[in-house]
């Protein structure tokens, strides 16, 4: 017999609370540990040895370290209440060796690109500097420039056959350049061409929420300006040349639901729409504490998307992919900030949107790494899969072929 909705829901709920305790007594037992390094005490009261019991039985494996040192005495850490994680997890160590149950590639093509691996606690050297991240500019090796023209297989969609997920090297190969110019028509026949095209009124439907006044009419404006724009007019006129599937969905900054306001951030999906994702306990248990989950906020707009990664991005590190994104706007030309990396939010959103109102999905043959950080040298990265949406990180280094970047206008 099937859950009950409503029990999965409370379930969800019931978890995020215990892990928000969890959380808090961490910080807690961190603020405590850093008062008694400073005052270089030995001797422990017996309320302080109580407090650092009950944090033990809640830590991390370095802030258990850490309490071991001050109470030699305590030995292993105590059971405790780790039903939560054990249920979440399945008695992975930390959440994350059962991570993607449900690899998207096959073991010989793979190369476990979802497989998890433990995290060490220990700092390691960061393979990136803070200067990488605030500029605009790549610094890594040049890579080929890429030529984006209609027609040109270079353009299309990695072509899978059965029981074969790798990509074809060949996808990437540059055509002759051709020159485009924009095409004259009307804004309807443009938007035609979209594939996956949601409206305001199919989110409120669909999503079952509603949308502010004021944000439909802000929507409304900001999609006539878009339309205004000379490069994304020759972008929509060459869809069906170019190979791509492209979506186009309405984002907001927050919406209402049940009754309530709630702010469009990673964990508000998570709590909305549970079903979707592809074993959501662990999701929450693994990245919950990072900046991504509560603070990012998806920012008002119409967003033109690829439903797949482009192919001149993929086997490319993310500063590589960063300069094929550059190269493609250029070639319409559009600016820099016009054509952008979606961060997680945006992403989930628009999968969300598109998946629950037309029933389509998105990332389905190709994985899109975001521009949601984790820790100082990872980022994000999505797709969905058979059981729903996987997401997992990797550091901004590496490379794989079925992983590439989303243009978003």
């Amino acid at each position: 017999m099937d859950a009950h909705p409503g029990s999965e829901t409370a379930t969800l709920i019931s978890t995020l609370e215990q892990e928000e305790k969890r959380f808090l007594i961490q910080q807690y037992g961190a603020m405590l540990l850093a008062q008694l390094e400073n005052h270089k005490s030995s001797d422990l009261d017996d309320a302080t040895r109580e407090a650092l019991r009950v944090v033990q039985r809640y830590a991390t494996p370095s802030l258990d370290r850490q309490i071991k040192r001050l109470l030699p005495d305590c030995g292993t850490k105590a059971a405790g209440n780790h039903a939560l994680i054990d249920a979440a997890t399945g008695g992975a160590v930390d959440g994350r060796e059962s991570l993607f149950t449900d690899p998207l590639l096959d073991a010989d093509n793979g190369e476990g690109l979802f497989d998890s691996k433990a995290q060490e606690d220990e700092e390691t050297e960061p393979l990136i500097t803070p200067d990488m991240y605030s500029s605009g500019r790549p610094q890594a090796e040049d890579i080929p420039a890429c030529t984006f023209a209609p027609g040109h297989e270079v353009m299309k969609g990695p072509q899978l056959p059965s029981g074969d997920r790798s990509v074809d090297q060949a996808d990437r190969t540059n055509p002759p350049p051709v020159t485009l110019r924009p095409a004259e028509g009307d804004s309807s026949a443009r938007l035609d061409q979209v594939t996956c095209a949601v409206s305001v009124d199919d989110l409120e439907r669909c999503l079952e929420i509603r949308v502010t006044p004021e944000d439909r009419e802000r929507l409304n404006r900001r999609l006539q300006h878009k339309l205004r724009d000379s490069s994304l007019r020759l972008m929509l006129d060459q869809i069906q040349d170019s190979g791509l599937s492209w979506a186009m969905v309405p984002r907001i900054p927050r919406f209402l639901r049940a009754g309530s306001e709630a702010h469009t951030t990673v964990a508000n999906l998570v709590r909305c729409y549970p079903q979707l994702f592809d074993n959501v306990h662990q999701f929450i248990l693994r990245y919950r504490s990072e900046p991504f989950f509560q603070h990012e906020r998806a920012r008002l707009d119409w967003a033109f998307v690829s439903t797949e990664a482009l192919p001149q991005s993929l086997g490319l590190n993310y500063t590589q992919q960063l300069q094929v994104l550059q190269q493609y706007a250029v070639h319409f030309p559009a600016g820099e900030l016009q054509v952008t990396r979606r961060r997680l939010v945006e992403a989930l959103w628009d999968l969300i949107a598109v998946q629950t109102v037309l029933h389509q999905t998105m990332l389905r043959r190709t994985v899109e790494l975001t521009e949601s950080r984790v820790g100082r040298q990872n980022l994000v990265y999505i797709n969905c899969g058979d059981q729903g949406f996987r997401i997992n990180d990797m550091s901004r280094q590496d490379t794989h072929d079925q992983i590439g970047v989303c243009p978003c206008w």
